[in-house]
Parts: structure tokens; C-alpha cells; sequence
């Protein structure tokens, strides 16, 4: 079904990115990642051996992506069959069953919701459609706590994944973007265990740490290119920024962490979960 037809049948609205987005399922996606969502949803064939990286948007996906990258390749006999790798934001009650159920590994990264926020309040300025009026900082946080952001609600979006991974521990790993920046060596030997890949050396380690860190990634020529990725109609170098943690700091009022906290509270309460601002 073609983009044009579902604005008759889905709600749609105009986000502080300036795109106007559709719900679907009760998340809200771009039209470029519409119809593949749906596709996806009905039609992925998925083999245990798979491996697919979840998140929802500025997370922390590129920077994992290339250590999952290392991690599945590593140690490969010339000629030996990799794991199949797939990144996706698509929340996890519209993954198929089929996949669920099929024994590939699912690796969530979450990052905590100020952080969040603010690094898709600048990635919204540098997309910014040029017939767009943008919206203030404070406009673009009141539709992020209304939960109307890509693939959100965000809150919704974690508790997904977060939910599933204890239920299913040998299939779904949950990470943070906190606890990766704080022991990154530590999180790619979580990974390795979690895939069943050998890294024997600490040096291995070490290496696969400094090749993908945030600093090589974002300088990397074709991530500072401002050419348009083919999938995501972005240009690459819009993908990076700090990658810090605690940025949100240096924009939040006592006001808006006050409000943001009141619904973390509420949503998550019960559940488990719990957020590292620090």
C-alpha cells in the first residue's frame, strides 16, 4: 500500500522534525519507514543465526552497529558464513512472530530519555525540511512527553524490548548507552558471550573498542560527508554529534526534568527498569 493511500486511513501529524509522520500500531513512523515496517512485519524470514540490533532513534545504533559488526566477524575462517545483521527502530510488538520465535538474537540498546531527547532535537535541525517552520526546543518537548516522536512513544519503545528481554534471555539482550560509554570493554565482552563468539585476549578487546569508537567513527570521511545516505535520505554526518552522556544538563530547565521524570516514573514503575541520567 503506498504512503499517499494511508494518509486517508492513519493519523498523521507533523513532528518537530517537520516530516509528517503516521501512527501505525501506536507508533509513529516517518514515510519512508512506513510501508517497510509493514512489510517487514509480514513478510521477514528470519534463520536462527541471525542477529538484529533494536533501538529507537539517537541511542547510540551507529556506534553499536559497529561493534556488533566486529564482534560477529571476528575470528571468521576465510570463506566461514557471518551472522546476518540487520538494524531496525521498529518497536517489538510489530516484529513477527515468526522472528521472535526463531531462535535470532535480538541486542536492544536504550539510552536514557533527556539524553535522548536532546540529541533528536539537533539530529531534527540539521534534517529540517526547508518549506518547515521548526518548532522551538520547548515546542519539540512537549511532543516528545505526548510521546509523539519517530518510532515512539519513546517509553513505549524501551518497555517493549525491556519486557521481552527478561522473558527471553537467551534470545534478547538489553543494553545501555550509559553502562556502554561507562565499560565499553565490558559490554563487547556481554556481546561476544551473548553470540557465542571467542575473544580470547584482552588486546582483541582493546582493538575492537578502538576501532569503533565514537571519535574514529564520526571522522571517518563518509561520516562526515554531507552527501544523503541512500536508506535514510539523511546526510551521513548528521548521524554524529557528542555522544556524551548528561548533555541534557546544558538545555533542560528544573521545570522540564521535573515534568519528563513524572512520566518516566509512571510509566516504568513495577517494571524494572531504571535510567542513568550521569
Amino acid at each position: 500500500m503506498a504512503v499517499s493511500s494511508l494518509s486517508q486511513d492513519l493519523p498523521a501529524t507533523k513532528l518537530f522534525s517537520g516530516i509528517v509522520m503516521y501512527q501505525w500500531q501506536g507508533y509513529w513512523y516517518p514515510p519512508s519507514h512506513l510501508e517497510a515496517a509493514m512489510d517487514v512485519s509480514k513478510h521477514f524470514v528470519a534463520h536462527p543465526d541471525d542477529i538484529l540490533l533494536a533501538a529507537a532513534p539517537k541511542t547510540g545504533t551507529t556506534w553499536l552497529s559497529a561493534l556488533l559488526f566486529s564482534i560477529a566477524s571476528h575470528g571468521l575462517i576465510p570463506k566461514e558464513e557471518a551472522h546476518k545483521l540487520f538494524s531496525t527502530h521498529i518497536p517489538y510488538s510489530t516484529l513477527p512472530e515468526p522472528l521472535k520465535d526463531s531462535g535470532s538474537r535480538i541486542i536492544y540498546i536504550s539510552r536514557n530519555p533527556r539524553d535522548a531527547f536532546v540529541s533528536l532535537w539537533h539530529f531534527s535541525q540539521k534534517i529540517q525540511r526547508g518549506n518547515s517552520d521548526p518548532l522551538t526546543f520547548e515546542e519539540a518537548f512537549e511532543q516528545f512527553c505526548e510521546g509523539k516522536t519517530a518510532f515512539g512513544p519513546f517509553l513505549e519503545h524501551v518497555l517493549e524490548y525491556w519486557k521481552a528481554s527478561q522473558e527471553r534471555t537467551q534470545n534478547i539482550l538489553f543494553l545501555t548507552y550509559e553502562e556502554m560509554k561507562a565499560d565499553t570493554k565490558g559490554g563487547v565482552k556481554r556481546m561476544a558471550q551473548f553470540l557465542g563468539r571467542s575473544i580470547e585476549t584482552e588486546e582483541e578487546v582493546e582493538e575492537i573498542v578502538d576501532m569503533c569508537s565514537f571519535e574514529r567513527l564520526s571522522n571517518l570521511e563518509v561520516n562526515t560527508s554531507k552527501e544523503k545516505s541512500p536508506w535514510a535520505f539523511f546526510p551521513y554526518n548528521s548521524f554524529f554529534r557528542k555522544g556524551v552522556v548528561g548533555d541534557w544538563v546544558n538545555y533542560f530547565t528544573p521545570a522540564m526534568t521535573e515534568r519528563l521524570d513524572r512520566i518516566i516514573q509512571a510509566k516504568i514503575q513495577g517494571s524494572g527498569l531504571q535510567f542513568r541520567f550521569e
